[in-house]
């Protein structure tokens, strides 16, 4: 029922920055009549967290040209981490239209859907670097809430299936422009990676086996979408062989004694072997150490706390320098380490 020329959500805990709310204006009265239609505009938003004086801001300064329209093909790279939220856009109105844009009744989280969907009808964007939105975060009984997520993860898979869906049923229309696909891809795979982490950290089987099936029906939606994801940075980190990614730390060939790595390891990997009571092992990598209760412990102990550390990372992104010293952080750590 909106009809102004554009069209801006903001939640009931956030409010905007009334200084920067009038230069939103003023800008999009400037361009309104222009040779180019604004279709989207960007701006910043900041994590008003309870109990920190400091604050984060999300900036987009590296990835977009600032004061200005400029189109897919002028979008550098964004860090993993960082994605245009609900927060920092600005739709026009008939775009949401036109592209048949209809969320979910009653239903959390489709603030996801909300920046996705619309993304192949945006051809003219315009980010301007002021910081407009406050996220408030930290309030008890918040939907962003880890607990609360994990009680409703059926409404995270729900949201996370539909992105699945959007991204194969318009293929055709997203693949031809490849930094639009890109960053794309790159925003399902934080979806799914925050998918995975919360029902891996539930800690029950019956959520371990929804981890599994939300993963075959990527693969079943598209082989090579997700292979890309799978075997990408965050896909690897939440699919951690052993007792952390609830796989055997070892894969038995029945046709031998030994143990063999999976069946997509790649052939010319170095695995190094070792002999425990007359049997030979195949180690995965120089993380995996053979299958005893404190090495299991150990590893348990690391993966849980990259899973911890990604989680936080995913919910509160930091920018520029900041995510080069947490991803710092996520790779320093090599983990248990084969016994000698």
């Amino acid at each position: 029922n909106a009809q102004g020329l554009y069209f801006k959500v903001v939640d009931s805990d956030d409010w905007v920055k009334e200084e920067a709310y009038r230069k939103i204006l003023e800008t999009l009265k400037s361009l309104t009549g222009g040779e180019k239609v604004l279709d989207m505009l960007v701006s910043n938003f900041v994590y008003e967290k309870l109990g920190q004086e400091r604050h984060k801001v999300m900036r987009y300064r590296h990835a977009m040209p600032v004061d200005r329209i400029f189109g897919w093909d002028e979008v550098k790279h964004f860090h993993k981490g960082q994605y245009i939220l609900m927060h920092s856009v600005i739709f026009r109105t008939r775009l949401l239209k036109e592209c048949g844009l209809k969320l979910p009744e009653h239903t959390f989280y489709v603030d996801n859907l909300y920046v996705f969907e619309p993304l192949p009808y945006v051809k003219n964007m315009y980010y301007l670097d002021v910081n407009f939105y406050r996220y408030y975060i930290g309030r008890e009984g918040q939907s962003v809430n880890e607990d609360i997520m994990i009680g409703r993860i059926d409404q995270q898979i729900k949201v996370n299936k539909l992105m699945i869906d959007y991204m194969v049923d318009n293929k055709s229309q997203i693949t031809p422009v490849k930094k639009m696909k890109h960053y794309m891809t790159s925003y399902l795979d934080i979806i799914t990676t925050v998918s995975s982490i919360l029902l891996i950290r539930s800690g029950t089987k019956e959520n371990l086996a929804r981890k599994k099936e939300l993963w075959s029906y990527l693969k079943k939606k598209d082989w090579l979408l997700y292979r890309k994801l799978r075997y990408g940075l965050l896909g690897q980190c939440t699919n951690l062989p052993g007792r952390s990614g609830r796989k055997p730390w070892f894969r038995p060939d029945k046709s031998t004694a030994e143990m063999t790595p999976g069946r997509k390891a790649r052939e010319s990997f170095p695995y190094p072997q070792k002999e425990v009571d007359n049997r030979t092992f195949r180690v995965y990598d120089t993380k995996v150490v053979l299958p005893t209760s404190d090495s299991r412990e150990e590893a348990t102990k690391w993966s849980n706390g990259l899973h911890a550390s990604l989680w936080q990372f995913l919910k509160f992104p930091a920018a520029g320098t900041g995510w080069r010293r947490r991803r710092w952080r996520l790779t320093a750590s090599r983990g248990p380490t084969p016994s000698t």
